[in-house]
């Protein structure tokens, strides 16, 4: 989402610290700085996975060890921390994945900026960029290629209900479920 925003409004994504962000800017906040929403003015976005599909990118990705402890720590503090914040849509990142045009058209009104438009950059592997380690500047993409790359939004789908097919997502879910009662429609 940052990576089509960028050419639109000035967006961050994942800075060490916000001392730096420019007021008025868009910024993709670590999972760190979800704390920060209540206090945070303005309207926000939070793109978020559904536990399932979210477990799920993690065990793709193979870099969290323990599950369940990062699924409560992390998944959990988190939407916590953005249920109380002010200015604030959720947005499933599958409708997202599945709809970028109308995702991105429901973002900028949100924010009363200019439609995107110029959707190419769903076509790539945009996190191959690297755009997280750009730390102190807005990131800038020149217009995406015209051509579709070997990853596409639609490709970032992972379907809650294949998910909850592996025994491991299934047991923490539904831990989790039964703990978080209160966080069941993002689960």
């Amino acid at each position: 989402m940052a990576a089509l925003l960028c050419r639109t409004i000035k967006t961050y994504v994942e800075p060490p610290t916000l001392d730096h962000i420019i007021a008025g800017s868009c910024v993709e906040p670590r999972s760190t700085h979800h704390h920060l929403a209540n206090s945070a003015k303005g309207k926000k976005i939070f793109l978020y996975r559904q536990l399932p599909s979210q477990i799920g990118a993690w065990m793709q990705e193979m870099i969290v060890v323990d599950l369940m402890h990062h699924a409560e720590e992390v998944w959990v503090k988190s939407l916590n921390q953005m249920i109380e914040a002010k200015d604030l849509i959720f947005i499933n990142s599958n409708d997202f994945f599945s709809d970028v045009r109308g995702t991105m058209d429901l973002v900028c009104d949100h924010f009363g900026i200019p439609k995107v438009q110029n959707l190419g950059w769903a076509n790539h592997n945009v996190k191959s960029l690297g755009l997280q380690r750009i730390h102190n500047a807005p990131i800038s993409l020149p217009e995406p290629p015209d051509y579709i790359g070997d990853f596409t939004a639609k490709d970032g789908i992972i379907d809650p209900d294949l998910a909850m097919e592996v025994e491991k997502i299934n047991q923490i879910v539904t831990t989790l479920r039964k703990k978080y009662p209160h966080l069941r429609e993002y689960m």
